[in-house]
């Protein structure tokens, strides 16, 4: 056993094991999770071997290994990783779990030498059960690694001995018979079995596969050695997400942008903002969080979905920001999830100024609470149901937005609505302008029309004259209002920036639009027709009588 694995189990405390898959989401973005994960107060660092057919794990860690072999990670990169990791984090344990396949088709004396090299201290092998273990354990313990063997609820008392046959490291006790992420054991269950296990073997036993609260992971910390913990990417896959450039958020104070946000406030992967309050923010309002600005370390790509219009971070971090203290890992039993990632207190590096603003920033007796939820519906029916019983039977309060902007326009309705008839009133009144017009124009060149006549142009050529020109003058001034509004707006958005935040875009046309361009060619046509009718009524002789 290493010495690193050795200290990581301390006897006053349980140790947290914390389980990542290298290249997930690319090969250069694990080193930066890895650190953070220490920076967090892992105990142990679990790096996951990808593979294609990864049976004991559950659909997040299934998709993690699909992301990273769809980055291109090899086994020559996941021991770059590992080997770049010892030389930032030479007293940190560092485990390689993964399958027969990838460890052992250059030869378990090949896999064991290039582990050795990398800094690795234990190897977790699923697939490989500890009678068939001939070769690749002892090549590893040929090399000072430890082959962790793991244990599950069908582990009975005449497999056991075979089990801690030549098992170094600690013993991982898979606490469900299944995949891992997707069950829950009972609490007392897992008692019982630590309590046996530990009977039988000096080995720290160490709980994983299905761990899957904070609560759970300090109910088991109480009586394990270690907690095992690993992914849980239930808000991204939920909408179909996906990440474009960088990283998932790993500590306070990083975020993840929506393409939407990433793409309106052209902001790139390191660039720092600031939260607020309110929509706007000036230099000496005391709105904005200046002493904790957050930094861009993802861009999900278009989902189609709300998440496009989202900055995703860690609940820790809006705690952070307002100055709220919240338990260190220490004492929480070291637990962790992806919606509450690990918290960072080492700010030796800038610790007076932040200090100083931290003071600040803080609230005295705020404690840390979660104050909003985005939930998304499963059907129609929740959709209708959901709100209203959440309002009626908690003190809490649901507001779906389609709901809440339907009561908002029946409150503005009849504004809405007096607003729509002026401006239909508006349209009736430049088509009665237009045809006063084209009246007037038609009767002022009566004898030009009626020498038209005379030199051989036919009536329905006359006739299409006028009503072309009617059509164009509505056109003109159909585009040239449309034309102005858009104008008006991009005006209005570059003077208040929330009102683009609101989809308010001057390069947006709406359908609507269109049915307004239609109805002013209908109005100009109209406005022209009864002119343009009167060229058939005409007397040439008279006419040109008259104006000769």
């Amino acid at each position: 056993m290493s010495a690193r694995l050795s200290s990581a189990f301390p006897a006053d405390r349980a140790a947290l094991v914390c389980f990542v898959t290298a290249g997930d989401p690319t090969p250069a973005s694990t080193p930066a999770i890895l650190d953070a994960l220490v920076e967090g107060g892992a105990d142990v660092i679990e790096l996951g071997m990808p593979f294609t057919d990864p049976m004991a794990d559950g659909p997040a860690i299934q998709k993690a290994n699909l992301r990273s072999l769809a980055a291109g990670t090899t086994t020559a990169d996941i021991l770059k990783i590992a080997t770049d990791f010892r030389a930032r984090h030479p007293d940190v344990p560092l485990v390689l779990m993964g399958y027969a396949n990838p460890m052992t088709r250059r030869g378990p004396e090949w896999f064991a030498d290039a582990a050795e090299a990398a800094g690795v201290d234990g190897v977790i092998c699923v697939d490989i059960p500890a009678e068939e273990d001939a070769a690749l354990g002892p090549a590893l313990r040929a090399k000072g690694i430890a082959p962790i063997r793991l244990a599950t609820p069908t582990t009975d008392a005449a497999r056991l001995p075979a089990v801690l046959e030549g098992a170094g490291g600690f013993l991982y006790y898979v606490s469900v018979a299944g995949i891992t992420g997707k069950q829950q054991a009972a609490q007392a269950s897992i008692e019982e079995a630590v309590t046996r296990l530990k009977a039988s073997t000096e080995l720290p036993v160490a709980v994983g596969f299905g761990v899957r609260t904070p609560e759970q992971a300090a109910a088991i910390a109480r009586v394990a050695d270690g907690v095992v913990v690993g992914s849980d990417d239930r808000l991204l896959p939920l909408y179909g997400a996906t990440m474009a450039q960088g990283r998932s958020f790993a500590r306070p104070a990083e975020a993840v942008l929506g393409a939407e946000v990433a793409r309106r406030t052209g902001a790139k992967l390191g660039q720092k903002f600031i939260g607020s309050h309110g929509l706007e923010t000036g230099e000496a309002d005391g709105q904005g969080h200046d002493h904790a600005p957050f930094e861009t370390v993802g861009i999900l790509a278009p989902s189609g979905t709300v998440l496009d219009r989202l900055i995703l971070t860690s609940v820790e971090s809006v705690w952070d920001v307002h100055g709220i203290e919240h338990v260190d890992h220490d004492e929480a039993g070291h637990d962790h999830d992806e919606e509450h990632a690990w918290h960072d207190h080492d700010h030796d590096a800038d610790s007076a100024p932040h200090d100083e603003h931290h003071e600040d920033a803080a609230m005295p007796g705020m404690e840390p609470e979660i104050t909003a939820l985005l939930v998304r519906y499963r059907n129609a029916s929740a959709a209708m149901r959901l709100p209203s019983q959440i309002n009626r039977q908690s003190a809490l309060q649901a507001a779906a937005p389609a709901a809440e902007a339907a009561r908002l326009l029946g409150l503005f309705g009849s504004i809405i609505e007096g607003a729509r008839l002026f401006g239909w009133l508006l349209a009736l009144s430049a088509g009665l302008s237009l045809f006063v017009a084209l009246w007037n124009a038609t009767r002022a060149r009566e004898g030009d029309l009626a020498l038209l006549r005379v030199m051989g142009a036919r009536p329905s050529t006359v006739f299409g004259t006028i009503l072309i020109e009617g059509l164009l003058i509505a056109a003109i001034g159909a585009l040239g209002g449309i034309a102005v509004a858009h104008g008006l707006i991009a005006l209005a958005s570059a003077s208040f920036p929330t009102l683009d935040e609101l989809g308010l875009s001057a390069m947006r046309f709406l359908p609507g639009e269109g049915g307004i361009l239609v109805a002013a060619l209908a109005i100009g046509l109209v406005a022209a027709l009864i002119p343009a009718i009167r060229i058939f009524r005409v007397d040439l002789a008279t006419t040109l009588a008259r104006y000769s």
